[in-house]
């Protein structure tokens, strides 16, 4: 965007698929995605760090960190 590398939404949301199938184990084989925001894009950059977190009610969440502290970029559930 506007020449800055930003990881894509799609790969948010595949990344949170994958992590909750291994997080169950892999059983099952299918991960429904419910009420997912994308609220901001992730503009990468060398001093910034990236955290895909997961609750155990299928909450989950990726965020990052950089100059100006945590920065939310997607929320919702996965089942």
């Amino acid at each position: 965007v506007y020449g800055a590398p930003v990881v894509p939404g799609a790969a948010h949301l595949c990344a949170l698929a994958d992590q909750r199938l291994d997080l169950s184990g892999g059983k099952g084989g299918e991960v429904r995605l419910r009420g997912m925001e994308l609220r901001a894009p992730v503009v990468v950059t060398d001093e910034m760090a990236l955290q895909y977190v997961h609750g155990k009610n299928g909450a989950c969440e990726v965020r990052s960190q950089g100059e100006g502290g945590w920065k939310l970029h997607v929320v919702g559930r996965t089942e």
